[in-house]
């Protein structure tokens, strides 16, 4: 009830409905409250239920003007679900609620940088032994490894140059077994679905691709089947952000590498680093070809966004690009080169959050 009032007094611009909404969602909390001292409620379907509806108003209204309160419910959740256990998620409701806030729980997890118990085998598995994973479910699994392998590449810069070899080779190689099981998902999704999964057309939002001397930066938006494929089409290309930037930057690392050692070698020097002979060897990594272009599904993603933010999408659609877009747009901000779609992914927040996504206004893009 919370979160219709507040929607209603969002749409008709209603101080006083936004305030009966706050009012219902303090209710909410003092039951909460009560259900987790209540040991027989605590691990109850409902009581995970209710917290993650919690969540949900948090994200779209954030009463305290701040993100904390939606944190609170992220970290309060994730303790649920692990004190009940991955097989209390296998069915019904319990099932219903875990898909959802494990979306949640890995993106978090992701933002900070932290490993998340979601990527752990058991939970990679058992909460699926009654329903197979779809689509969406495998390609959100990529992105529990996506932390490890950021924190992995932070370290890189504190390791002597054979250290960075070692664990450089060893990222390399696992990102591109990452890219082939990822290809391996979309293929998969291709085959199960008659007809395109997504299309061309032109571009028809105004305030998003507005007019600019320099031509339009998106004339042709993406259309999808439906929301569900553009939901697992967009986070896919997300995925592919994340693996291709990461690939290009280590290949830029190796290439460093590779000089260093072969000037080091010629010159009788470091003798316990790889010889000329050994580099040569050792720098066979296959070619990144198209690859290197870690702008492409950056581009797919802002080409999304028309699609996402159609009034029949309701608030499901805004939600289905709000994560997708960051990510481009906080790996594309470094890049001068970029700045255009830099400027476009900045208005096209400030509409995503227009729709019921008051949060993005409170997440300060990482330095």
């Amino acid at each position: 009830m919370a979160l219709c009032v507040a929607k209603i007094g969002d749409l008709c611009g209603d101080e006083g409905l936004t305030y009966e909404s706050l009012k219902l969602y303090q209710r909410s909390l003092r039951q909460l409250q009560l259900a987790l001292w209540d040991p027989e409620l605590m691990l109850d379907d409902q009581t995970l239920t209710a917290c993650l509806a919690l969540g949900m108003y948090e994200m779209s209204q954030c009463p305290n003007r701040s993100k904390q309160g939606y944190v609170s419910h992220t970290l309060g959740c994730r303790r649920l679900v692990e004190l009940r256990g991955p097989e209390a998620h296998m069915d019904g409701l319990g099932h219903a609620v875990f898909i959802h806030f494990r979306v949640q729980g890995i993106l978090y997890a992701l933002d900070q940088g932290e490993h998340s118990f979601l990527g752990d085998p058991l939970w990679q598995e058992v909460p699926w032994r009654k329903r197979p994973k779809t689509p969406y479910d495998r390609i959100y699994d990529f992105l529990t490894r996506a932390p490890d392998l950021r924190n992995q590449g932070d370290m890189l810069q504190f390791m002597d140059p054979h250290s960075q070899l070692q664990l450089a080779t060893e990222m390399i190689w696992n990102c591109w077994k990452m890219d082939s099981e990822l290809e391996a998902v979309y293929d998969s999704l291709e085959r199960s679905h008659e007809g395109p999964l997504f299309w061309s057309e032109l571009a028809r939002n105004k305030t998003l691709h507005g007019d600019s001397r320099d031509g339009v930066l998106f004339p042709v938006a993406f259309h999808f089947a439906n929301l569900q494929v553009a939901n697992t089409v967009v986070i896919y290309w997300a995925v592919q952000i994340i693996l291709w930037h990461g690939m290009w930057q280590l290949y830029r690392l190796t290439a460093e590498l590779q000089v260093h050692f072969a000037e080091a070698a010629a010159k009788g020097e470091d003798s316990a680093e790889p010889t000329s002979d050994a580099v040569s060897t050792l720098f066979k990594f296959p070619p990144l070809q198209h690859r290197t272009d870690f702008a492409a599904p950056c581009r797919n993603v802002f080409q999304s966004v028309e699609y996402s933010l159609q009034e029949d999408m309701l608030d499901q659609g805004p939600k289905c690009c709000a994560a997708p877009t960051r990510i481009a747009y906080e790996t594309l901000r470094y890049y001068p080169k970029y700045s255009r779609e830099v400027a476009w992914a900045e208005t096209a927040q400030e509409l995503i959050q227009k729709r019921s996504m008051m949060l993005l206004r409170y997440y300060v893009p990482r330095r």
